[in-house]
C-alpha cells in the first residue's frame, strides 16, 4: 500500500541511500581512486609531505597523508627517498586525497628505506607459479638502468625497427653448452610475443586464466612488476593461442595489441590503464586468419597502427588519448598484413610503409594521403616480414614461395614514385625477419636457408642451412639466428661466408614453433617461448 502514497522514484533513491550508508559502515577504509596524474617529480619537501609533479602541461603539488602508500620501483618506500627528474604516477581518491604515488627509474639509495610486509600465506594457482622476490639494486646497477632509460629496445626490432642492436663487448664465440642462463621467467601464458626494454623494465604480452595480458617484469631477474588485461576477448588458434604483438614503449607510456585488435595504453610506472579501444570496431576491419600481429608504431605525437578496415586501412592516433588524427585508405581496401609498419622519408616525404594482405602500401606521415603500392612479392596466404628501407632503395620478401622484391623510390613535390629494381626466389622470408647491414641482406630464405645476399643486385653470396629456418637479430658483429625448431646460434656477419662460432638446444621448449625474435640488449639475448622467458648472459668479461 505504501506506493499508493510514495513515488516509486522516491522509494528507489532512498533505498540507494540506505545501501550506500550499509557499504561505508561495514567497509570504512575502502579506497576508491578517482584521478590518475601522471609526469616527472619536480621538488620533494619531506617535512610538508609534498610532492610537486610536473606533466607536460602543468606542475601539480600533492599532499601526502599519513595512510599515503609510496611504492618506488614496485617496493613501499619512504617519501625522503624519491629524486626531482624521475618518472611518477599519484592516485588520488574524489576528494583528492592522495592514495598512493609510484616511483620509477632509480631512487637515492642513501635514503632509502625499505618496509618489509608481514609475510601471508596464499593459495597460488598453478599457472600463476611463484617468483623470486626482487632484490634491492646496488648503486651501480641503479647507474645503469638510469643509462637504459635512454637508449632501450623499446619495441618490435628495436627502436629503429632494424633488429640491430648496438650493444658491443659480447661474447665472440660460445661454449659448446651455450652462453650461461641468468634467469628463467614463468607464468606468461600462450603467445608469441616478444620483449620490449626500458628503464630496467621488460615488456611481454600473453594469454593467462582467460585473459590477454600485458607483463612488466624486472629486467634483472624477471620477476614480474604488474600486470593488466587488455580488456579483450583471448585469441585462439590451432597453431598457438595468445597475442602476437610486442609491446612498444614510449616515454612512461607502454602500448599494447591483442590478437583480437584491443588496443591498450598503459602507465608504466603504475600498470594502470590510460585508454585502450578496439581498431577492428572502431575502423570497420574484419580479423585475419592468424591474428592482428603487429606492434603499433610510435611517431611524435602519432600512433601508427594497421586495422586494414573500410574506414582506414592505416590510421593514426593520438598517442596521448587514443583519438583519431588521422585515416588512410588504400585503393582496393587490402585488409591487415602480419608485418608491422616503418616510417621512411624519401626526397623530404615523409611516409609510413605497411604490409597488408595485397602488398606494401604508403601513406603520407602528414595526413594519410595515399602515396604508392606494390604487391610483386606479396603472397595470397600470410604476408609477415616487416620491409628494410636504406636511401631510397625498399627491400620486402614474403614466404609461401614468392620471394623479395626491391624498389627504387623518388619523390617530385609531395608525390612518391616506385619502380621495382629486381626480384627474386632466393629471399622467401616468411616471418622471421630480415638484418641490412653494410650492403648486405641476411635472412631466412624457405625452406630454412640463411641467406646473405647484395642488397642492391639481389645477388647470393652465400648461403648454408645447417641450423634451419628462424628468425635474425644482431649485434657486435654477430647474427644471432633463434630456429623455430629450437637451436640457437652464433653466427659472424660477414659476407666472406658462413662461419658459426657456437650452437645450442634451446632448453625448456614449448611443443610450438619458437617464432618470436631473439633480443639482445643489456649484454643479455632474451629468449620467448610461449609461458617461459629465458635470459642468458652473452656479454665478454
Amino acid at each position: 500500500m505504501l506506493n499508493q502514497y510514495v513515488p516509486a522514484k522516491k522509494i528507489q533513491q532512498y533505498s540507494l541511500k540506505c545501501l550506500c550508508l550499509l557499504l561505508i559502515l561495514l567497509f570504512p577504509t575502502t579506497e576508491v581512486d578517482a584521478g590518475l596524474f601522471g609526469g616527472t617529480v619536480k621538488s620533494v619537501n619531506p617535512k610538508t609531505k609534498t610532492i610537486v609533479v610536473k606533466s607536460r602541461s602543468k606542475s601539480k603539488a600533492f599532499k601526502l597523508t599519513p595512510t599515503t602508500k609510496i611504492y618506488i620501483d614496485g617496493k613501499t618506500a619512504d617519501l625522503s627517498a624519491i629524486d626531482p627528474g624521475l618518472r611518477i604516477s599519484v592516485s588520488t581518491k574524489r576528494n583528492g586525497t592522495v592514495v598512493k604515488i609510484s616511483v620509477k627509474g632509480g631512487v637515492n639509495s642513501d635514503k632509502l628505506i625499505i618496509i618489509k610486509a608481514q609475510k601471508k600465506k596464499t593459495a597460488r594457482s598453478k599457472k600463476s607459479p611463484v617468483r623470486k622476490k626482487t632484490k634491492k639494486l646496488t648503486t651501480n646497477q641503479k647507474k645503469k638502468i638510469r643509462k637504459l632509460m635512454v637508449n632501450g629496445w623499446t619495441g618490435f626490432r628495436g627502436a629503429s625497427r632494424d633488429n640491430i642492436s648496438t650493444e658491443t663487448g659480447l661474447l665472440k664465440e660460445w661454449p659448446e653448452e651455450g652462453p650461461e642462463l641468468l634467469w628463467k621467467a614463468t607464468g606468461l601464458g600462450e603467445g608469441y610475443s616478444s620483449v620490449s626494454i626500458a628503464e630496467g623494465t621488460l615488456y611481454t604480452m600473453g594469454n593467462l586464466d582467460g585473459k590477454e595480458l600485458v607483463f612488466a617484469l624486472n629486467l634483472k631477474d624477471g620477476n614480474e612488476i604488474w600486470t593488466i588485461p587488455t580488456g579483450g576477448k583471448v585469441f585462439e588458434e590451432s597453431r598457438g593461442n595468445g597475442p602476437r604483438c610486442t609491446p612498444t614503449i614510449d616515454d612512461y607510456r607502454v602500448y599494447g595489441l591483442g590478437g583480437n585488435g584491443d588496443l591498450i595504453c598503459i602507465d608504466s610506472i603504475s600498470g594502470n590503464s590510460l585508454w585502450s579501444k578496439n581498431i577492428i570496431d572502431d575502423f570497420s576491419a574484419k580479423n585475419i586468419k592468424w591474428g592482428i600481429s603487429e606492434s603499433v608504431l610510435i611517431d611524435g605525437e602519432k600512433l601508427i597502427c594497421t586495422p586494414g578496415g573500410k574506414k582506414g586501412t592505416i590510421v593514426a592516433l593520438n598517442k596521448i588519448t587514443g583519438e583519431v588524427t588521422w585515416t588512410g585508405k588504400i585503393p582496393g581496401n587490402p585488409a591487415a598484413g602480419y608485418a608491422s609498419p616503418i616510417r621512411i622519408e624519401v626526397g623530404g616525404v615523409a611516409q609510413y610503409v605497411s604490409f597488408t594482405s595485397k602488398g606494401v602500401v604508403s601513406v603520407s606521415a602528414e595526413d594519410g594521403t595515399f602515396l604508392w603500392k606494390d604487391d610483386s612479392s606479396a603472397n595470397k596466404v600470410a604476408n609477415c616480414s616487416t620491409p628494410l628501407y636504406e636511401k631510397g632503395k625498399l627491400f620486402y620478401a614474403s614466404g609461401y614461395g614468392t620471394g623479395a622484391t626491391l624498389l627504387d623510390l623518388n619523390s617530385s613535390g609531395n608525390k612518391v614514385n616506385s619502380k621495382v629494381r629486381y626480384q627474386t626466389k632466393e629471399m622467401k622470408n616468411h616471418h622471421g625477419g630480415m638484418i641490412l647491414l653494410d650492403g648486405y641482406v641476411y635472412g631466412s630464405n624457405d625452406p630454412g636457408i640463411l641467406t646473405c645476399m647484395d642488397f642492391k643486385t639481389g645477388d647470393v653470396v652465400w648461403k648454408n642451412r645447417s641450423v634451419g629456418k628462424g628468425s635474425l637479430a644482431y649485434a657486435d658483429g654477430m647474427l644471432y639466428l633463434r630456429s623455430e625448431k629450437g637451436p640457437i646460434a652464433l653466427i659472424e656477419a660477414t659476407s666472406e661466408g658462413y662461419q658459426e662460432k657456437g650452437k645450442f638446444d634451446q632448453p625448456f621448449r614449448s611443443e610450438f614453433s619458437s617464432w618470436p625474435h631473439p633480443v639482445v640488449f643489456d649484454g643479455k639475448l632474451f629468449i620467448r617461448d610461449m609461458d617461459t622467458l629465458l635470459c642468458y648472459q652473452i656479454k665478454a668479461n
